[in-house]
């Protein structure tokens, strides 16, 4: 759902308080489980460096932690996912699934492929100076749905990890 909707037209000076209270109702929808966060669209804010517009609290990043799945580590403020592909055209797969993801949320992750397979997922919200905001969770859980073709090695080494696994 879009909970921008019921906020009305936004004048400039408005945004601030407006995409606060989007947050905050997105945040409440997912406690009481009214929605889940790939239910959830990314709500779309404008952001100056010293805005505290969209922060999540420590108690909220907790909370929203539950709706995403256990590969997503917080690190240095930002959700992180690790992960080794089968291979060098399994890890282009995923990034290219997880872009497709991102460019239709309007909330882009910071993608990186090493030593060929090796690849690493960064969400935060660069508006807010890496800070995370409910639009990190919101795409982290839509980006677990993304089909990937995990090493094998690394597969078995890491079930409770190996999410959106496609076939082998």
């Amino acid at each position: 759902p879009d909970l921008t909707a019921s906020l009305g037209p936004r004048p400039p000076w408005a945004l601030r308080r407006n995409c606060a209270m989007a947050a905050a109702a997105a945040v409440d929808a997912v406690k009481s489980g009214a929605s889940t966060l790939s239910d959830l669209a990314c709500i779309p804010c404008t952001t100056s460096a010293d805005s505290d517009l969209a922060v999540l609290s420590s108690a909220d990043v907790a909370e929203m932690r539950k709706g995403i799945s256990a590969a997503w580590d917080v690190v240095d403020h930002a959700l992180e996912r690790r992960f080794v592909a089968k291979n060098f055209q399994a890890a282009l797969d995923a990034l290219v699934g997880f872009g497709a993801v991102a460019e239709a949320a309007g909330h882009h992750p910071d993608l990186h492929i090493t030593g060929f397979r090796n690849v690493t997922v960064r969400i935060s919200t660069h508006g807010l100076r890496g800070k995370l905001s409910v639009n990190d969770f919101i795409l982290a859980s839509k980006l677990d749905g993304v089909p990937v073709v995990y090493s094998p090695k690394w597969a078995r080494e890491n079930p409770q990890l190996a999410t959106g696994a496609a076939d082998a």
